[in-house]
């Protein structure tokens, strides 16, 4: 007991003998206790824990407050592996499966099941068929549509990614983002258009002129100036009549014909005169 409790004791008892009424003992005020927080009790330690799932309350309790930690480190563990083992299992769910490698080998019918399959095709042609068709090839008619499907979807996969690529190599300046491929597809999708290089490429102009799609900035080519190189003159090689006087000729240029006399004639005085003048030296 402690000193105020027996304090109060020894005034009620006191006032008890004087005829006087007890004295109200004013209870201390209880302090709700926090969820997720530890607080003492008469016989230990207690803490509440609410997940706020609709779950309920959790109540931990404890005559220690070393033995309540523990308590709840433990709870802590389980709920941590729970996770875990939960976590585990979803990805497990995803999980696919390899399918086994088939091969589809056809077999032989007796003479008794012809013989059934005969009276079948009277009765469920269909069924029959598909008994018949699994005899003569190995796999059932649902089998030979999923294997027909799949290698469609294979080689139409493959002829896109083809498409694509050759598509991307010509056109550096596509910018190849997510949002321009899915812009792309949407209005091959739209047009009923199918994924080839020449598809893409309308795609592509149609979509660049409304702004609908972003192309790298085409870097500006610096051309330089054409410099026009002169070619170097012909070397001139020098035929002189004389030691003082030559004539130059080109070496690209044929040879001055020799004059003929109907080709004096044509010339005028002068031209005649210098001519002459040049044979002679002066």
């Amino acid at each position: 007991m402690t000193k105020e409790e027996l304090r109060a004791a020894v005034e009620a008892e006191f006032a008890k003998q004087q005829g006087q009424p007890e004295p109200q003992v004013e209870e201390p005020e209880v302090e709700e206790p926090k969820d997720g927080e530890p607080y003492q009790t008469k016989d230990g330690w207690e803490v509440v824990i609410d997940l706020k799932d609709g779950s309920g309350t959790q109540v931990f309790h404890d005559p220690t407050l070393k033995g309540l930690i523990a308590k709840l480190t433990k709870a802590q563990e389980h709920a941590t592996r729970k996770i875990k083992d939960l976590s585990r299992q979803v990805k497990e769910s995803k999980r696919e499966l390899a399918k086994p490698d088939t091969s589809f080998e056809p077999s032989t019918l007796t003479e008794e099941e012809k013989f059934l399959l005969g009276q079948e095709l009277q009765t469920n042609p269909t069924g029959a068929v598909a008994k018949l068709i699994k005899a003569t090839v190995g796999a059932s008619p649902d089998e030979i549509r999923e294997a027909l499907t799949e290698g469609r979807k294979a080689t139409a996969a493959l002829k896109a990614q083809q498409e694509g690529a050759a598509f991307v190599t010509a056109h550096p300046e596509y910018a190849n983002t997510l949002a321009n491929e899915q812009a792309m597809t949407k209005y091959l999708r739209e047009n009923n258009l199918a994924f080839t290089k020449a598809n893409l490429e309308i795609a592509l102009d149609e979509l660049t002129e409304a702004g609908l799609v972003s192309t790298h900035e085409k870097e500006q080519e610096r051309i330089a100036p054409v410099r026009r190189v002169e070619e170097p003159a012909p070397r001139k090689k020098h035929v002189g009549l004389s030691a003082r006087q030559s004539v130059v000729t080109d070496d690209e240029e044929p040879k001055p014909k020799t004059l003929t006399v109907d080709d004096m004639l044509r010339l005028s005085p002068d031209e005649r005169k210098r001519i002459v003048m040049r044979s002679v030296g002066h």
